[in-house]
């Protein structure tokens, strides 16, 4: 018999499914995206929250584009609130503590299934938004930390090897640009 943090998990994963079900593939991305953070940062959380802020409101712009996923605020509210949900809850279920291996939670995000080579591609973009983030923000420890987690999630779970240089150097142009312009407001 399943104890209550093994049912509240299968929960959490069911309301993702069907949070992601029929809202298009930027929606997916974002929640993915969102999941994705959300571990790392149970892992070792950031010293400047910051660090956050940017890369979530790069990877928003980019999916709020009428050019890319045309997605609104409150579908972008949505797919955050989805993400962070379901990596809350396999945090308070113990799972990423006894090890629970991130393929496995990158498998019940629905990736693999639900995402073509592009929009995968995409998600992997802000991905590494948040790596030339943590790189400007963070301390070496925690910069190495990410650095590494991210180009294993990116190379390894996402299947991204190929085009990995091209997108970190997008994700830096991408991020310099908006720092360009937050220091010219």
């Amino acid at each position: 018999m399943a104890n209550s943090k093994e049912l509240k998990l299968e929960e959490a994963i069911k309301s993702y499914e069907k949070a992601i079900e029929n809202k298009g593939s930027g929606f997916l991305i974002v929640a993915a995206f969102t999941s994705i953070c959300k571990w790392l940062r149970y892992e070792k959380e950031f010293d400047d929250i910051e660090t956050w802020r940017k890369a979530r409101s790069l990877c928003w712009s980019i999916m709020r584009d009428p050019d890319t996923y045309n997605l609104n605020l409150e579908l972008l509210q949505e797919a955050n609130y989805t993400g962070i949900s379901l990596a809350k809850t396999y945090f308070e279920s113990g799972e990423i503590e006894k090890g629970y291996t991130f393929r496995s939670f990158i498998k019940k995000l629905n990736v693999f299934n639900l995402l073509n080579s592009e929009e995968t591609g995409d998600l992997i973009l802000c991905l590494l938004i948040l790596r030339v983030a943590v790189g400007n923000n963070e301390n070496d420890i925690i910069t190495n930390k990410y650095v590494e987690d991210l180009e294993s999630i990116c190379n390894d779970q996402l299947e991204g090897e190929k085009i990995y240089n091209d997108t970190l150097n997008m994700a830096t142009k991408i991020f310099n640009e908006y720092e360009i312009a937050l220091i010219k407001e």
